[in-house]
């Protein structure tokens, strides 16, 4: 199981990402607004790309980015 997180996830291509690949893996969910989940394979986390501390932060233990 790989941490994997998808950039624009509140997007076309993260909306469709994030059910497939949360079935064998743990997503962080990154997008300029927080949502919840109840889902213990997805975590959404608020993130500014556009700051490089706040991306640094966002991709902690991360194995896989999808931009």
């Amino acid at each position: 199981m790989a941490n994997i997180a998808i950039a624009g996830a509140n997007g076309f291509v993260g909306t469709h990402l994030i059910p497939t690949l949360s079935k064998k893996h743990h997503i962080r969910a990154l997008g300029r607004s927080l949502k919840k989940s109840t889902d213990s394979q997805l975590e959404w986390k608020q993130t500014e790309l556009f700051s490089s501390s706040s991306t640094i932060e966002a991709l902690k233990d991360i194995d896989v980015a999808i931009y």
